[in-house]
């Protein structure tokens, strides 16, 4: 069994010591990432990720330090798992076995997915509000077309109305295609 730590700050000025601290043991094995949350891109978790095997443990300082929200945790620890790998987060107190006899891990993980499918359905819910408030300001444009109606027109020309080769031409959907013909009125 070897104990891995993975730690993450925001920006390369920051200390790694108080996650370091709030481990609170010394660690085999140390991965940092310095970079926001938000980014896919984390060179330190990739390597971790090839790093772990069987009946390894890795530690981290909390929750939001190695996931970016409640999928990426549930796919995470599911990864982790799934190699014979716990994950343990000490400020929240929580490990995932990966050898659990008892099935904690598994009542664990399926209560973040069910914490992560109510998470998406607020986000969705705050954005469908936010783009009705907007349309009532009359601020809502929607997003921006990526061709112009003329480029459109001009691709169905090169291939004699053919929507389905315009839209290849153009790297765009068939039903965009289709949708600006029948906003035109394009035969």
């Amino acid at each position: 069994m070897t104990d891995i730590a993975y730690l993450r700050v925001p920006s390369a000025e920051e200390d790694v010591a108080p996650q370091l601290a709030t481990i609170g043991q010394q660690m085999k094995r140390t991965f940092i990432d310095k970079c926001r949350s938000g980014r896919s891109e984390r060179p330190a978790l990739r390597k971790l990720r090839s790093y772990i095997r069987k009946g390894d443990v890795v530690h981290v300082s909390a929750i939001d330090r190695l996931a970016r929200n409640l999928f990426d945790l549930r796919d995470l620890v599911r990864e982790f798992n799934s190699k014979g790998v716990s994950v343990h987060f000490h400020q929240e107190q929580l490990t995932f076995k990966a050898n659990d006899s008892e099935g904690t891990t598994g009542s664990m993980l399926r209560m973040v997915e069910a914490l992560s499918g109510f998470e998406r359905a607020l986000v969705k819910e705050k954005q469908s509000e936010g783009i009705e408030k907007a349309k009532q300001r009359k601020a809502y444009k929607g997003r921006k077309p990526t061709h112009s109606v003329a480029q459109i027109k001009a691709a169905l020309q090169r291939h004699d109305g053919n929507k389905t080769a315009a839209a290849r031409d153009l790297g765009v959907s068939y039903r965009t295609v289709l949708r600006t013909c029948q906003k035109e009125g394009i035969e």
